[in-house]
């Protein structure tokens, strides 16, 4: 916002995009996952909830564990190729998600363990 001429209303936008109703309207409308816990609250209140409620447990549940920020995969480029193509592998009819997933795990393991090491 520094380099903005207008930072008022950058600033307003800001708080208007990640203020409660915004997150809890992201969250019921399926196209967001806020980092309020109020946010998940409000959605399951929301009577026009678009959202899967297994997806929304395993949000809720996750937040407790999240970290907020991407991943340090110091591998990235391997990582994305594996699971790249685990995910690519799924959308063919009658793909196993889980089977892809697991394989795909089990194929960057070594991987992994090696940056680990280092």
């Amino acid at each position: 916002m520094e380099q903005s001429k207008k930072t008022g209303p950058a600033w307003y936008w800001v708080q208007w995009a990640t203020g409660k109703q915004m997150q809890a309207r992201q969250v019921a409308g399926g196209y967001g996952a806020g980092r309020r816990a109020s946010s998940f609250e409000a959605a399951k209140k929301s009577t026009e909830a678009k959202l899967n409620p297994e997806w929304m447990e395993s949000v809720v549940k996750s937040t407790a564990i999240a970290y907020p920020v991407l991943p340090d995969i110091v591998a990235g480029s391997e990582f994305r190729d594996v699971y790249g193509i685990a995910l690519t592998n799924m959308l063919a009819p009658g793909a196993s998600p889980a089977a892809e997933l697991k394989k795909a795990t089990e194929q960057f393991k070594p991987v992994l363990e090696k940056t680990e090491k280092a």
